[in-house]
């Protein structure tokens, strides 16, 4: 039997974690969920849920990017459960994708593009008769090479996510040296990148070693711009080091040329993710989940 301090233990330990699966939670709520399916629609974009709250706008024009490719293209705002999969919490993991997958499949979904490398990796690995691919391969199949605004060299963070996935990476870089900018890779990227501090709820349960696995990146990238394509990279970088998203150097260079390029923080990036509902809501027919 727990004594006092034991309870009390248990307690903090859990509460680690709360904000983490509060997010992920809200994620897949009526507030925030939106099922955007045209008819004839056989292909979704999953932007996941950091990228729309950070950067909304650039989920817009990318969104219209691909639908000058793919028509009937859809959108879905939801939750993969990403989060619960990597504390071990296996059940409510199942039960939060096989809603998503239910949803999707219900509708004639056979083909998702994933805009947040985590939600790719779940939707792979696990969203069986439903393809899935990073947005960034098909962007990368056709990207016009444009103006080169950022004279010094650039170098990419790949998240932990994707180390795996050396087409992703080549496919990302492909999209960075379509803007003119010249790469000069860390010493650990691709199969061996660093974590950026924020994977697997670490800063919530550990915030001193989320804190010098950091501090790893930083000393690697040096006073170069990093260009990362996970949105959640992005937000754990910024501040000690220029950072931008692949898709703030896509349809903005200029502002990453004058290190104006950056992503919103909560609490706007709730109000982000609902303001980007309400624009699906105004754009489709929008359904229930």
């Amino acid at each position: 039997m727990l004594g006092a301090t034991g309870s009390a233990g248990m307690v903090c330990n859990a509460g680690k974690y709360l904000r983490p699966l509060v997010y992920e939670k809200l994620g897949g709520t009526r507030l925030f969920a939106c099922y955007a399916i045209p008819d004839d629609c056989d292909t979704v974009f999953f932007p996941g849920c950091d990228l729309p709250g950070a950067r909304p706008g650039r989920v817009i024009r990318l969104f219209e990017v691909l639908r000058r490719k793919i028509p009937a293209l859809g959108m879905v705002l939801d939750c993969c459960g990403r989060i619960s999969h990597d504390l071990g919490r296996s059940d409510h993991f199942k039960n939060a994708l096989d809603h998503v997958i239910r949803s999707l499949k219900s509708r004639g979904v056979k083909h998702i593009l994933a805009g947040c490398p985590s939600c790719f990796r779940v939707f792979r690995d696990y969203a069986g008769g439903i393809s899935t691919r990073m947005v960034y391969d098909l962007l990368a199949e056709d990207a016009p090479r444009g103006p080169g605004l950022i004279s010094s060299s650039v170098t990419v963070h790949d998240p932990c996510s994707v180390r795996f996935d050396a087409e992703v990476q080549k496919a990302v870089r492909a999209l960075v040296s379509a803007k003119g900018c010249s790469i000069e890779e860390m010493e650990h990227s691709g199969l061996f990148t660093y974590c950026c501090g924020q994977g697997g709820a670490v800063q919530a349960a550990a915030p001193g070693l989320a804190g010098r696995w950091g501090e790893k990146r930083r000393g690697e990238a040096g006073r170069r711009l990093v260009v990362t394509y996970c949105s959640g990279c992005a937000t754990a970088l910024v501040g000690s080091m220029p950072v931008a998203h692949i898709l703030d150097l896509w349809f903005d260079p200029e502002a990453v040329s004058a290190g104006k390029a950056s992503g919103h923080r909560s609490p706007m990036t709730y109000i982000n993710r609902l303001k980007l509902k309400a624009y699906l809501r105004r754009t489709f027919k929008c359904r229930k989940p």
